[in-house]
């Protein structure tokens, strides 16, 4: 939400570089606080991304590398039982509940 905002802010033509870097975070983190999901870090990279010299290119590389961070440490808490991590997502606990059932069913039969 927040990098989208940014790149198209940071593609505003004649906007001085100091408004955009300030206008991005002005919508961004407002929006999150709507959305009930305030996360400071991405107002950060909206900062970086507002300035108008980044590109699509580069936002696919930051998150690729949040995809990268989240599936770590989803297998790194996964590892021990006394962890789990995420345990709000709706389809983690759909597919924890099916694999159950598939061991119970190999048990019976």
């Amino acid at each position: 939400f927040g990098l989208t905002i940014a790149m198209f802010v940071g593609s505003i033509p004649n906007l001085e570089p100091w408004l955009k870097s300030a206008l991005a975070p002005a919508i961004v983190i407002p929006g999150m606080a709507k959305l009930g999901m305030i996360h400071p870090p991405a107002g950060a990279a909206c900062i970086v991304f507002s300035s108008g010299n980044k590109t699509w290119k580069h936002m696919g590389i930051f998150l690729a590398g949040v995809c990268i961070s989240i599936i770590t440490s989803v297998v790194i808490n996964n590892m021990c039982d006394k962890r789990q991590y995420p345990t709000s997502w709706p389809l983690l606990k759909r597919l924890r509940s099916i694999l159950i059932s598939e061991k119970e069913k190999v048990r019976t039969s």
